[in-house]
């Protein structure tokens, strides 16, 4: 700001000086708006990352649990199929070894045969 001559009278030097102050007023008026619009703008852009962030995690949640699922189901197959060969061999035992067996298991369940039940 330059100086105003001392033989100005005072009250042009008033107005120039208020008048510097509402340029001034003006400028800080439109440096909070700009802020303010770049706070909001800020917050914006937060809350859309943030959401970007919950659904690449929800995506990645349930790409988890769909393949933890497909795990549990193959397991469950083998089982199954361990299951079932397991009932088809027992099938194939003859009744008189199976009797056979049962009665060593009985005999040694009731201490017949000497060994601890």
């Amino acid at each position: 700001m330059a100086r105003m001559p001392a033989d100005e009278p005072i009250d042009e030097r008033l107005r120039n000086l208020l008048a510097v102050e509402q340029r001034l007023q003006k400028r800080v008026r439109a440096a909070e708006a700009d802020a303010a619009r770049r706070i909001e703008a800020a917050r914006t852009n937060g809350k859309r990352v943030q959401a970007r962030a919950h659904e690449d995690r929800a995506r990645t949640e349930a790409a988890h649990a769909q393949a933890d699922r497909a795990a549990h189901d193959r397991a469950l197959a083998a089982l199954q199929q361990q299951h079932d060969t397991t009932l088809r061999a027992l099938a194939d035992v003859p009744d008189a070894e199976i009797d056979a067996l049962a009665g060593r298991a009985l005999a040694r369940a009731i201490g017949l045969d000497g060994g601890t039940p």
